[in-house]
């Protein structure tokens, strides 16, 4: 792969692209396509942050510049340290929140449509000097999981089906992290995330109380 400088932030990989545009419905007149290159970046610009394409959408992106046809969503990122009341009223006047889950301080998730796609959005927090951690909620047991990944580099920026997305620039170490040798074939048969990804630790199950307290419709 050769990198370009793209600007002070990002740098652009250039990876040839899967043909399959039409995936999960993604709109790809000229127009929109152009409109949801940008969208992501304008909102990300304007809060000096990213949102990196995580997990499943990682590694298909890494693997075959496409998404993993069992896959239903996308998965992003964001620091936790964005996670203030300008920013998250601005995110959901943005971008359609169907569901919130976790708490503020370890474990809050949104998930949310963008041009028609469910795209879940994981906040990254501090783990220790080497890693960051996601907190999230396996269901239908209500299990609490929380997911260590190493600590990101730098930010990269590439194509996804005619979608610009921002990646990890050491995404080897964190899809080793989380699959191990990322190269072979998974049976998606026998995978389940919360059971076979190598960087989980598994928490108590909630209550069904407890669940209540952290899944809403809207933050906060």
């Amino acid at each position: 792969m050769d990198n370009v400088l793209l600007d002070t932030t990002y740098i652009v990989i250039d990876k040839p692209s899967s043909d399959h545009i039409k995936l999960l419905g993604i709109n790809t007149n000229e127009a929109n396509e152009t409109e949801v290159r940008l969208l992501p970046r304008r909102f990300a610009d304007k809060w000096n942050t990213t949102f990196q394409i995580a997990c499943g959408t990682l590694l298909g992106w890494y693997r075959g510049c496409d998404i993993i046809p069992s896959t239903q969503d996308f998965d992003l990122t964001a620091p936790s340290s964005q996670i203030t009341s300008t920013f998250m009223e601005a995110l959901q006047s943005e971008f359609q929140v169907k569901h919130v889950f976790g708490h503020d301080n370890d474990s809050l998730e949104l998930t949310m449509l963008y041009h028609g796609i469910r795209t879940d959005l994981f906040f990254k927090y501090y783990h220790n000097s080497t890693h960051d951690k996601i907190g999230l909620i396996a269901f239908p047991d209500l299990r609490k999981i929380v997911s260590y990944y190493p600590k990101v580099t730098s930010t990269c920026a590439d194509d996804l089906l005619g979608v610009l997305v921002y990646v990890p620039c050491n995404v080897e170490e964190i899809l080793e992290a989380e699959y191990g040798n990322y190269t072979e074939d998974i049976s998606l048969g026998d995978y389940t995330y919360f059971t076979d990804s190598k960087n989980i630790e598994t928490r108590p199950k909630m209550t069904d109380e407890e669940f209540k307290k952290v899944e809403r419709s809207s933050w906060p």
